[in-house]
């Protein structure tokens, strides 16, 4: 089995928020393909149904793996339309994190309700993408007050965005890189409303060690009580190394220890040389090639 840590992730929006283009610049960043694909002119990865070409659109969720720092990730592109909720449904039992990628121009559309309340209800944690940052209309603070207030979401915000709404829009990461978190003043009163030994800590004025600022994040995020936000621009290739830092930083590294098999078949597609494949989610013990079960 591979020495790397395994995890996998969904990416959700609703239709039209950018799903595939992110999915592409994500294979891109980590060095999977020579160049990100186009959904519009039907050469992206992930979608490979000639009605997903045709249309633009995701229809089935399609699977491709990638390698980042210390992880491997396998990334799950579900579809947007609620015609096709089912399909969404039917991953969620299956990853580790989900990406919710929303628009900065439409902002929170209905099916990205739904999604967030199944996510919170699942307990799954996830990171959330706001995207297309530099089109005009674009409005992030509008939107992180929304989560706030009518979502309930505790939003950590992961790098900052200099003029929003233009095509010279600037994303900063002074927050995460090389898998390593720098924690600012708000985000260390962000964690502190969430955990009682850092609050006791922060009030006193005593110090907070980064040791414990980590293990705690780390654990409200697994806990999804803590949700951290990337700003960019998936069409401009802004925020996507962001994105794989925060999973990179985030994901859980606690290994399977229970020795029986348990595993669950989430995708069945045909190869044209090895016929059937099962895609096969392992929630504990190990699998490896050729076994029978």
């Amino acid at each position: 089995m591979d020495s790397k840590n395994i995890i996998n992730i969904g990416i959700l929006a609703h239709v039209d928020a950018g799903k595939t283009t992110l999915t592409e610049q994500l294979l891109f960043a980590s060095g999977k393909i020579k160049s990100p694909g186009n959904v519009n002119n039907g050469t992206s990865i992930t979608d490979s149904m000639e009605i997903e070409k045709s249309r633009g659109i995701t229809v089935r969720s399609s699977t491709e793996s990638i390698e980042w720092k210390s992880i491997k990730i396998n990334i799950i592109d579900s579809p947007g339309h609620s015609d096709f909720s089912s399909e969404v449904e039917r991953i969620l039992g299956i990853i580790d994190i989900a990406i919710v990628l929303i628009s900065a121009v439409e902002g929170i559309q209905s099916h990205t309700i739904n999604i967030l309340e199944s996510l919170k209800e699942r307990k799954t944690p996830f990171i959330i993408f706001l995207n297309k940052t530099d089109r005009a209309g674009s409005g992030i603070t509008e939107i992180i007050n929304a989560l706030q207030t009518e979502l309930e979401v505790k939003p950590l915000l992961l790098n900052k965005c200099e003029n929003e709404g233009s095509g010279k829009v600037s994303i900063h990461s002074p927050s995460i890189g090389s898998g390593v978190f720098s924690f600012t003043e708000e985000q260390i009163e962000l964690i502190a409303e969430l955990d009682e030994i850092i609050l006791e800590k922060y009030l006193e004025g005593d110090e907070i060690s980064y040791e414990l600022l980590e293990n705690t994040s780390k654990t409200l995020f697994a806990k999804s009580l803590l949700r951290p936000i990337v700003f960019g621009s998936a069409k401009l290739e802004s925020g996507i190394k962001d994105i794989l830092d925060a999973i990179n930083y985030f994901s859980l590294s606690e290994q399977i220890k229970t020795k029986a098999f348990s595993a669950s078949i989430f995708g069945i597609s045909h190869h044209p040389q090895f016929g059937r494949i099962a895609q096969v989610k392992v929630h504990s013990g190990s699998i490896a090639n050729r076994d029978i079960f």
